[in-house]
């Protein structure tokens, strides 16, 4: 009896190596699109994380980053004889800036999510020189002398928690908010000060104690600026136009200390008006969470392809082995369970570590799928089998998270690894089935 060669063909498809492995190609490519569904959750919670903080730091302190102080001396500037003279304003920087500073951590809640903030006691001290006037050529007849005033820039003023005192020249003054000329400094406080023209060199004090969260930053106006800061949180980030000189952090703490030199900078000890401004040379330290789950988990799902791929191809050559073909609902059920171990790593780590939660989701998975294995192909060695290979293949995964510098080599070599195996165990596949034997063939 002849076959329809359509069911033949139709037949010969089915049982066509080539065409399964594209149909096992085909369904891990759809996988990707659970994947990158995944993936939007993660930035979506990560938005609503960065909600959480911007709250807080609304009602807390933002980030704070301080200038100065600043001497301002206004004086008149007399254009020519027929033009009545305008009134402007020399800025002095001071000549020596040291701020010792010593940040009190606290962790805020916001729902299920921690933002960082702190309260910082900042001890500024350091000295004028007037001799920047005679360098700017400002005749002294012309300084309005009584009209002098120093401003320090701070810039969520909701973060101080008490009167800023300055002690300038053997005389205490109470700064008030808010700064009369901002051709420099913008947001911050300020107080006249008593000048004599005598005098050339002033020394001053001020102590401030505000609250902010997550970083701190300082600009180095001084001639040269010390700058030393210290805290119990055990995960600083030092960012800015300048790394500290010398920094110690331990499980107890940081401390950081700049050393900064007015040669290291765009702009002079003195001028007038909007000449010159200070933006790009703030420096300081960043309170960072020493684990964001969200980052791993996005560094966890970008594997996910490398994982649906060599499952399906552990099922795939154990199909082979076992002569028992697996119907494509079932590769399918296999992918969605991959693709809930990113789902579930996320939901977990927002309540408890992140380590912990990589363990519970991947036993979860690789049982289920194990079992799984075992039920499909009716024997209990391709259970172990696969849990054995999946066991594998996570903990790759998680050595690759832990190994931050190293993730790119330790990552291409396990490739490697994996490829050349997977190589080794399929040198034997035939592309095409045996022929079978035709019932014509024997001899007369």
């Amino acid at each position: 009896m002849n076959t329809n060669p359509i069911e033949k063909a139709s037949q010969k498809l089915k049982t066509s190596l080539t065409f399964r492995f594209i149909a096992i190609v085909i369904l891990v490519l759809l996988l990707l699109i659970p994947t990158s569904m995944i993936k939007n959750m993660i930035r979506e919670r990560q938005s609503y994380a960065h909600e959480a903080i911007r709250e807080v730091s609304q009602k807390w302190g933002h980030s704070q980053k301080i200038a100065g102080p600043v001497l301002n001396i206004p004086y008149l500037d007399h254009p020519g004889s027929e033009k009545s003279p305008t009134r402007k304003i020399i800025h002095l920087l001071p000549d020596y800036l040291n701020i010792d500073g010593r940040l009190k951590p606290h962790k805020r809640h916001r729902g299920i999510y921690d933002v960082i903030v702190y309260e910082a006691t900042l001890q500024i001290t350091g000295n004028f020189s007037l001799s920047g006037l005679s360098e700017a050529g400002i005749p002294p007849e012309d300084l309005l002398w009584d009209q002098a005033f120093l401003s320090t820039g701070i810039t969520d003023l909701r973060g101080i928690q008490e009167r800023i005192l300055l002690n300038w020249d053997q005389e205490s003054y109470y700064c008030s908010p808010g700064i009369a000329d901002q051709g420099l400094l913008r947001q911050g406080v300020s107080t006249k000060v008593k000048l004599d023209t005598l005098k050339s060199n002033y020394s001053f004090q001020m102590k401030i104690n505000l609250n902010g969260s997550q970083k701190i930053e300082f600009q180095p106006l001084g001639k040269e600026t010390e700058v030393k800061i210290s805290s119990d949180w055990p995960a600083p980030k030092f960012d800015g136009a300048f790394l500290p000189d010398t920094h110690n952090i331990t499980d107890e703490g940081f401390t950081a200390q700049w050393n900064i030199l007015h040669l290291n900078r765009n702009y002079p000890q003195q001028w007038t008006g909007n000449e010159f401004n200070i933006t790009g040379t703030a420096f300081g330290a960043e309170l960072i969470t020493p684990v964001d789950h969200y980052q791993k988990s996005m560094r966890t799902i970008k594997y996910a392809i490398l994982v649906i791929s060599l499952t399906f191809l552990i099922f795939f050559f154990t199909e082979l082995r076992s002569k028992r073909k697996v119907h494509p609902l079932q590769y399918i059920l296999v992918g969605l369970a991959l693709v809930l171990f990113y789902s579930l790593l996320v939901a977990l780590s927002d309540h408890i570590r992140f380590d912990i939660s990589f363990l519970i989701s991947s036993l979860s998975i690789v049982l289920l799928v194990s079992v799984f294995s075992g039920l499909v192909f009716r024997k209990r060695s391709a259970g172990i089998r696969v849990f054995l290979l999946l066991t594998l293949i996570y903990a790759f995964i998680f050595t690759l998270l832990q190994l931050e510098s190293y993730a790119l080599l330790a990552g291409n070599i396990g490739l490697f690894i994996i490829l050349m195996v997977i190589m080794w165990i399929s040198r034997k596949i035939n592309n095409e089935n045996p022929p079978e034997p035709s019932p014509n063939n024997s001899n007369q």
